[in-house]
């Protein structure tokens, strides 16, 4: 019997997990982030059997709750499109006393069953906790306007890109990827 009643616990365990359409991610390139087929700037969520009003109700709902004051960072046209712009202090190097405060835009626009998300990175700084010096920091040497710049998660070089500090962006990549599944997540809640 205990057998048999594990076996009906493991087939609903499964059956939920895979009744969950999994959350698309980002990748954070050279130039900015990008979907998974590497081309386009945003991700599509798609939330079927939710209609455009309630994704956008829902959205707005959570993304006012992650920020202090909401009124200073979000920007609604209500039942189209939410737009935030903010900063988070979240991202972390290889060092533990150094973290790289991160400016962003995010738009977000509703469909029918569908979230488009679409974030931008607008400036980041590194800053060291233990002499308190911020320098700039970049996603890309070639944003930066002295042509030796290292202060780069990425630096390009004709011979094409060299990730140079792999902790930064898979740090950024966390975040805005924790963004998106959070989105996903509250607007599949039922409450």
């Amino acid at each position: 019997m205990k057998t048999f009643l594990q076996i009906i616990l493991m087939c609903l365990i499964v059956g939920s997990a895979a009744a969950q359409a999994p959350v698309t991610k980002m990748d954070l390139r050279p130039s900015g982030f990008f979907g998974p087929d590497s081309i386009s700037r945003y991700v599509i969520i798609n939330m079927p059997k939710v209609n455009k009003a309630d994704l956008y109700k829902k959205t707005l709902t959570y993304v006012n709750s992650l920020y202090q004051d909401p009124q200073a960072v979000v920007t609604a046209v209500p039942g189209e499109s939410i737009t935030i712009n903010a900063q988070t202090d979240n991202i972390k190097g290889k060092a533990e006393n150094a973290y790289y405060p991160t400016k962003y835009n995010i738009i977000i626009e509703f469909k029918d069953g569908k979230i488009k998300f679409q974030p931008t990175i607008i400036s980041m700084v590194e800053h060291w906790r233990a002499i308190e010096r911020s320098t700039p920091f970049y996603v890309s040497n070639k944003q930066s306007t002295d042509p030796y710049e290292v202060n780069a998660v990425w630096i390009v070089r004709d011979n094409g890109p060299l990730l140079f500090h792999k902790e930064v962006k898979l740090s950024l990549d966390e975040w805005i990827n924790g963004y998106i599944a959070g989105i996903a997540s509250k607007v599949n809640d039922a409450w």
